[in-house]
């Protein structure tokens, strides 16, 4: 009986680290909007963004001034479901403005 009560609380603590199914967000832009983040080097990374976030906790991402790290990448997160009804966060820092 005890190894059965120890089992179940096993597979309960396993069943809370499992991952749970992301589910997106849709999100209606404006065209004019889009036709400028379409242009935004960034969000033709989106995919691989995504998938690299899939496989870890932190990630580091650099590129050009106004290619869209701060701005696109949270959304692409947002909007592929990380933030799993308000459970998760996406945070977005900048180590330069930090260390000055």
């Amino acid at each position: 009986e005890a190894a059965q009560e120890a089992e179940r609380k096993r597979l309960e603590e396993q069943a809370k680290l499992s991952p749970q199914p992301l589910q997106r967000v849709l999100v209606q832009r404006t065209e004019v909007i889009e036709a400028q983040r379409e242009k935004l080097p960034a969000v033709m990374m989106e995919q691989e963004i995504i998938e690299m976030a899939l496989g870890t906790d932190v990630m580091l991402i650099s590129g050009e001034t106004g290619c869209g790290k701060s701005t696109q990448v949270p959304q692409f997160l947002y909007e592929a479901g990380f933030c799993n009804g308000g459970e998760q966060l996406i945070a977005v820092t900048q180590p330069r403005r930090v260390a000055a």
